[in-house]
């Protein structure tokens, strides 16, 4: 979410709302099921391992060993654990965009959307757990998985732009956007201290954030 190109990112907040991904094609024949089915154990295997041990001490020789692979063929389906990280990234933002924005109202302040959001994020760390949550974000911050991403890989971003765009329209979205969520990130994957110091320094980041919609009102 913190280095992607602004240009693009403008260029596709301006004219479009996030859409859920179009769903895939049913498969055509017993090879094609094969493959996916394959491919979904790998993935399901890998994200059970990045939960467990963090991305970083992962091996993809015991992911393979246990779905009963030889270590090649993951690479048939992946191009590295890099890969199986992008799809989770842009699978979790998508739920955390969704939930945020389902339990705000429609006309609620932009900080009330961006505690939200800090909430359903911290509710993931609940759900995939802490270690899988602070791999995610600090993957944001590594340039060769930077380059894996594109604009529509950050669903919690575009929501973000369009919800900020419609409720402060003189403010720009996309810097708001960008210094909240690289704030959040930062902390989330930096962060050793306990929940109740770390929702402290999220709220402030909050505020800090929220703070400068004067800056536009001027």
């Amino acid at each position: 979410m913190t280095r992607f190109s602004e240009p693009r990112y403008r260029s596709a907040v301006a004219t479009t709302a996030p859409t859920p991904p179009s769903p895939a094609p049913p498969a055509t024949d017993r090879r094609t099921a094969k493959r996916e089915a394959t491919r979904a154990r790998l993935y399901e295997e890998t994200v059970r391992e990045f939960g467990a041990r963090g991305f970083a001490a992962t091996e993809i020789s015991v992911i393979t060993d246990r779905v009963g692979l030889s270590r090649g063929a993951f690479y048939v389906h992946f191009t590295g654990k890099d890969e199986v990280l992008r799809e989770l990234l842009s699978a979790e933002e998508q739920l955390i965009a969704d939930a945020a924005l389902a339990s705000v109202g429609a006309e609620a302040a932009i900080r009330d959307l961006f505690l939200s959001v800090v909430d359903t994020v911290f509710a993931a760390e609940e759900r995939i757990g802490r270690q899988l949550v602070r791999d995610l974000c600090a993957a944001q911050f590594r340039h060769e998985f930077v380059q894996l991403l594109s604009v529509e890989d950050h669903p919690l971003g575009l929501m973000l732009v369009a919800e900020i765009a419609r409720r402060a329209p003189d403010a720009d979205p996309v810097d708001l956007t960008m210094v909240f969520l690289t704030g959040l990130f930062g902390l989330l994957a930096t962060d050793e201290a306990s929940i109740t110091d770390r929702r402290r320094r999220t709220d402030l980041l909050v505020d800090l954030v929220t703070g400068s919609l004067d800056h536009w009102r001027k």
